[in-house]
């Protein structure tokens, strides 16, 4: 379980980096960056606890 998170942390961290890397380099405009941003934050903050409740889940 400890790896899975591990794991999903990485991933998440290499998407993010990708993300930046885009914006940084000017392939969006900006109305579309602050929307995915705003997506992705929010579609995070949902997936985070969801792991973490199907982790609690799986500790008992």
């Amino acid at each position: 379980m400890v790896d899975f998170i591990r794991g999903y942390k990485a991933q998440y961290c290499v998407e993010q980096f990708s993300w930046i890397w885009q914006v940084s380099y000017g392939h969006y405009d900006i109305a579309k960056v602050v929307q995915q941003f705003k997506q992705e934050v929010y579609s995070t903050a949902l997936n985070s606890i969801a792991h973490l409740y199907i982790y609690l889940i799986l500790q008992k």
